[in-house]
């Protein structure tokens, strides 16, 4: 059976800021959770934040004995790394890393950690210049879907198929998820509402119901013309067909 904690489940976003050479730059950063494997556990422990144009930050990961709580590795990371989840399947945790992208933090790599031997594999989307200001996974951790650039394609919606370990790019993306009437300025509601802009340039977590894995293979998107502060009502659901 599998068993899976959702990345909104243990995301608990705050708004850092960093000033560095006349720059401001807005981010989230989550606290990190442990991730529960089959007979292990996954610690994550943010060492250092992440300082423009200086340092990418620095993170722990402790793999942990179920039976009597042993380290038995110990990873230490360059950038700030969150565990997406466990596949039981496959006895790995699947891990993502956040590093700078200019003004931006997202996330820009993707690692899969056996429980068994230890061993950290790079994911073959890595091979390709990528990153994501979401990761949402469905509810097997088979397939994780993703918004940003993907080689030549920018802005787009894509998906990480985690068995495979290949990637598939469906289309256009849903806009950001609202932000707090609190942070909008007369200057902010002038700019488009997309990804990339004001407040919706790093990691964040997407509002339910926008992206929704279905059966057999399907993902439903939610598309609508979105403002800052609210999602639109009339909204066009388009249904893409994953690759298995």
């Amino acid at each position: 059976m599998w068993r899976y904690k959702s990345l909104q489940s243990y995301l608990i976003l705050h708004l850092v800021i960093i000033i560095s050479a006349g720059l401001t730059l807005f981010y989230c950063i989550s606290k990190a959770n442990d991730c529960t494997g089959n007979s292990t556990y996954l610690q994550i422990k943010i060492l250092s934040l992440p300082k423009h144009d200086k340092s990418d930050g620095e993170t722990m990961l402790l793999l942990h004995s179920q039976k009597d709580s042993s380290v038995l590795k110990e990873i230490k990371l360059d950038g700030i790394w969150h565990c997406i989840g466990f596949n039981p399947e496959l006895n790995k945790y699947i891990l993502g890393g956040m590093f700078q992208v200019g003004g931006w933090l997202p996330m820009c790599e993707i690692r899969y950690l056996a429980e068994t031997n230890f061993e950290m594999k790079s994911s073959q989307i890595n091979k390709t210049e990528w990153f994501s200001f979401i990761a949402v996974p469905d509810e097997s951790l088979k397939y994780i879907c993703l918004i940003g650039k993907y080689d030549e394609k920018y802005m787009v919606l894509f998906v990480l198929n985690t068995i495979t370990d290949r990637v598939q790019i469906l289309g256009n993306p849903p806009q950001p998820p609202p932000v707090d009437s609190s942070f909008v300025s007369e200057d902010f509601n002038r700019e488009e509402w997309q990804w990339g802009s004001s407040y919706a340039d790093g990691f964040t977590v997407m509002d339910e119901g926008i992206i929704v894995f279905k059966k057999n293979d399907k993902l439903c998107v939610s598309i609508g013309k979105d403002t800052p502060l609210k999602r639109s009502s009339k909204r066009k659901n388009i249904i893409y067909k994953l690759t298995k």
